[in-house]
């Protein structure tokens, strides 16, 4: 592998922050973009959310030497959700 990026759609009621690795939030598609990354280094890339309780799907994708791949962060060793915290 030489290249690869990931990226994220964070559900409306959600606001990521404290994305990490360069990583950018694009509030027009709702969508957290990573990469691309070209030197082939093992990363674990994460961010916060915060927003309104509840239980939310999250959908992403890899795109590895221009081969995309679904994800979803229940399932996936990239994204680890520590908790979302209610708004007051």
């Amino acid at each position: 592998m030489k290249c690869y990026a990931v990226s994220e759609v964070i559900p409306a009621g959600l606001t990521p922050a404290q994305i990490s690795d360069n990583g950018v939030f694009s509030t027009g598609t709702r969508t957290v973009r990573w990469g691309p990354f070209l030197d082939a280094q093992a990363r674990t890339v994460s961010y916060h959310l915060s927003g309104t309780g509840g239980t939310y799907t999250l959908n992403g994708a890899g795109s590895f030497d221009g081969f995309g791949t679904p994800t979803r962060a229940t399932r996936s060793w990239w994204w680890t959700i520590i908790r979302i915290w209610p708004t007051a």
